[in-house]
């Protein structure tokens, strides 16, 4: 199973090689045929598993909304279905991850993601001062013929504008083996959360390493929605766990430094988001607020799969203004489905919280707690490369045979 999702986390990557090695084709061709074994590995293990009540009802409403939105919505058909399949992925990889709870998966999968991060981190160093070479050899046309971005490059530098800080790009953000740095962030925000519940509770120096140099690499990819899910994740770890870690003098001093180096770099990133400072800042702001406010307008089946969402952004076919779905995985998948489909998904969701049915140390819980955040304020919940790992650890925590989902 570790390397199915080394695969899916390389596809693009991979696809990205192909276009420079051999032909457009080519890598579009593998493109889809990774996408086709990535629905087809993750809804047969689904389809395997015991499902429930409520797992039942999230999977047949939103097939009937899929087939609504094909009778109704003016989208090419391709990207209702492919937006179909990113509104299910959450349910399908939680599955997968059950299929495969045990001790010695759960641990393996953890030093997957360490080393995996360390990887990506190296890679990162050499692609941040190495763009023009990229460049040269195909990322501008991969971006736009292989994903479909039409939308969002930026013309100073051929990319996307996700790629800098500022829309001059006269910055330039950290993007790894994932080409994205949101990705990239939230792989790195998610194995520094492992190395760190990792040190504290074994006391490994391999795993300090990990966690300082795949911090940096977070660091790098300026990424501050994974920053705060990090912390966030990390101090509600330490409140459910704080009588079992005993920290001795030594480590006090080691950890105010560490907090002090990690304030200095990563809270004034934070507070000028927060401020709305920092130029990316304000339109996740009014998106937010904006899709409150509309929330009443949306039809009883939604504005329909598709109109919303990465997808149909990338693709340059939104039907939906600035603040209908946009920016919160949430929105996007209320105003798409209706508050019906919202209120399944978040039942289902908040049912993944329920402690008694995590392992013994619920690692998973911060998580899911914190993802909270990155559903109200970004898409890429439901992004492959960026959240898929978190959904499949999820159901590596889960009790084996044990349902989630209990209306």
């Amino acid at each position: 199973m570790l390397y199915f999702i080394l695969f899916f986390l390389l596809a693009d990557l991979i696809s990205f090689l192909c276009l420079s090695i051999f032909n457009l084709e080519l890598a579009i061709l593998l493109k889809q045929f990774s996408l086709i074994i990535i629905v087809t590995i993750s809804l047969s293990s689904f389809l395997k598993n015991k499902i429930v009540k409520l797992e039942i009802i999230y999977l047949i409403y939103l097939i009937f909304l899929t087939f609504f939105s094909l009778q109704t919505v003016n989208a090419p058909s391709i990207i209702i279905y492919q937006s179909s399949y990113l509104l299910l992925f959450p349910l399908f990889f939680v599955k997968l991850g059950n299929k495969f709870s045990s001790i010695e998966n759960l641990n393996k999968f953890e030093k997957f993601i360490q080393y995996f991060a360390l990887l990506n981190f190296i890679f990162m160093l050499f692609e941040i001062n190495n763009t023009e070479f990229l460049i040269r050899i195909g990322l501008s046309e991969f971006w736009i013929n292989v994903k479909g971005v039409v939308q969002g490059i930026n013309v100073n530098s051929n990319l996307p504008f996700n790629y800098h800080t500022d829309f001059e790009a006269t910055t330039r953000r950290g993007a790894g083996l994932l080409l994205a740095p949101l990705a990239s962030g939230m792989l790195h925000a998610f194995a520094s959360y492992i190395s760190f519940i990792k040190f504290v509770n074994y006391k490994s120096r391999s795993d300090l390493f990990l966690l300082i140099i795949i911090f940096i690499g977070l660091i790098l990819t300026n990424s501050r929605g994974p920053m705060i899910f990090l912390f966030i994740s990390i101090f509600i770890y330490y409140l459910k766990n704080k009588e079992k870690l005993k920290i001795n003098i030594g480590e006090r001093f080691f950890w105010f430094i560490m907090i002090l180096g990690v304030a200095y770099v990563a809270v004034p990133t934070i507070i000028d988001a927060i401020t709305l400072k920092d130029e990316r800042a304000p339109g996740h702001y009014f998106s937010l607020i904006n899709n409150i406010i509309n929330l009443p307008s949306i039809p009883i089946f939604g504005y329909g799969i598709g109109t919303q969402g990465s997808l149909s952004a990338e693709a340059g076919i939104s039907m939906l203004g600035q603040g209908f779905g946009t920016e919160g995985g949430i929105f996007s998948t209320t105003y798409q489905c209706g508050i019906i489909f919202g209120v399944i998904f978040l039942i289902w969701y908040f049912n993944l919280t329920k402690e008694d049915q995590l392992g013994d140390d619920k690692k998973a819980y911060p998580l899911l707690i914190s993802g909270i955040v990155i559903m109200l304020t970004s898409e890429h919940f439901y992004t492959i490369s960026g959240y898929v790992y978190i959904w499949y650890y999820v159901g590596l925590n889960k009790k084996k045979n044990e349902s989630l989902t209990n209306l």
